[in-house]
């Protein structure tokens, strides 16, 4: 590349280059972040929703001005969505009997979310989306260790440093940089800033993934790979930490998508790999030791926690119900309809996001979305073998199944094309 840049038809220099570089880096790794903030985060993206909404926008349209303007990934990306946009513009016109202003904010929400996120993704390489997110996740999982520990030996000193209010229609234990709890109980699970444990597994999950493949893509120096493995123990500690039964079984199944990287990654030195094979073993060991004695499978269903397993069950049976009976191709859409059918099978907040998708904006939007998302992630992450790809497919449809994500900024990035650039670092 070379030593100076044209900007407004003036000569940059090198410095000046380095400068603008940087600013461009900064503005890009706010926007990820902010799309994680808003991402359904207590304090962030749901309390002050509106504001952190309007910065989100904000980094988007200056991402995508500063960085790449109109090019071919917007383009793509903007026809990509159009028959989604055609729906639910369609769903606030033949909706308006039942529809209300909440309904139709929710549908502009969405559609204005589509939009910047396809802003957005046009404006970074896949190398720059996977590398800042990692990057962001290793933070905020560093900084949730310690208060994770306190929620779990000094629950008094928790109750000090956070605060308890109703954010939307839940009670929530939480500060800006951490989530304590619901509806009066300190938690003693990792919930990271997200509203619960299972979420924060999700985002943790997913930075998992994009590390291997900047791994897998030959996208990290070699004297850079003692930061990949502490980023990586970082996040499979902290997964650890959240308890969850969804994260033990989605990482499981990354262990074994991804074991050849893994062993490459922790052991490039083939001599020691033997060594490495018993520190795996006695690892699972020690977590399915640390799973039995935390009871969190079998409180789910036979103990403290049975509530919870009960109240999935019934959001996925209830969903189908609600599918066959009233969703059909078209949907409920986000209507008073809707809410007094949820009311009556008893769902509240549903937590099967894939089924919810389904029975509001119908069956045909559903296999759209599904469409580009698969079609998108089998490209970020550079899936090539077909076992691969069958785990990948498994694990966002388990991740899609228990939370309800399909409208979160964070997740839309997974519908776009990001920018094109093909550089390759060789770690040999």
């Amino acid at each position: 590349m070379e030593d100076s840049l044209r900007l407004g038809g003036k000569s940059l220099s090198l410095q000046q280059k380095k400068c603008l570089t940087f600013f461009v880096n900064a503005i890009l790794v706010l926007t990820i972040l902010a799309s994680l903030l808003l991402s359904r985060t207590p304090f962030f993206g749901i309390l002050h929703a509106s504001k952190t909404r309007l910065v989100f926008y904000f980094l988007c349209i200056v991402s995508c001005l500063i960085s790449s303007g109109i090019n071919k990934s917007l383009e793509k990306n903007i026809i990509y969505i159009i028959p989604l946009f055609v729906i639910l513009v369609l769903h606030i016109i033949t909706d308006k009997a039942t529809i209300n202003t909440d309904g139709v904010n929710s549908i502009l929400g969405i559609i204005a979310s589509l939009l910047m996120c396809a802003a957005a993704a046009s404006s970074m390489t896949k190398k720059q989306f996977s590398k800042y997110y990692v990057n962001i996740l290793t933070i905020i999982s560093i900084i949730s260790i310690p208060f994770f520990l306190i929620a779990c030996f000094n629950t008094d000193l928790a109750k000090k440093l956070c605060q308890t209010s109703l954010v939307y229609t839940n009670m929530y234990e939480y500060s800006w940089f951490y989530t304590w709890g619901r509806v009066g109980k300190i938690l003693t699970r990792n919930s990271g800033i997200w509203w619960e444990p299972g979420a924060f597994q999700g985002f943790i999950i997913i930075a998992i993934i994009l590390a291997m493949h900047l791994f897998k893509s030959n996208q990290v120096e070699k004297d850079k790979m003692y930061i990949l493995r502490f980023q990586l123990l970082v996040l499979f500690i902290t997964l650890l930490t959240t308890q969850s039964t969804t994260g033990f079984l989605l990482v499981f199944l990354l262990i074994v998508a991804y074991f050849k990287e893994t062993v490459e990654i922790f052991c490039p030195n083939s001599s020691y790999r033997p060594l490495l094979y018993v520190i795996v073993a006695l690892t699972f060991v020690f977590v399915i030791a640390f799973i039995l004695g935390s009871h969190n499978i079998s409180n789910k269903f036979s103990g403290k926690e049975t509530s919870s397993a009960a109240v999935r069950i019934n959001d996925v049976i209830s969903s189908f119900k609600i599918i066959l009976q009233y969703g059909g191709l078209w949907g409920l859409g986000y209507t008073s309809t809707r809410t007094e059918i949820e009311i009556a099978f008893s769902i509240r907040n549903n937590s099967v996001g894939l089924l919810n998708m389904c029975y509001t904006m119908g069956i045909i939007f559903t296999c759209y979305y599904i469409f580009l998302f698969g079609k998108s992630i089998f490209k970020i992450f550079n899936v090539e073998t077909k076992g691969t790809k069958i785990i990948i497919s498994l694990i966002f449809i388990v991740l899609f199944m228990t939370e309800g994500l399909w409208t979160l900024p964070f997740y839309l990035f997974f519908l776009f094309e990001f920018k094109d650039e093909n550089v390759k670092i060789n770690r040999n």
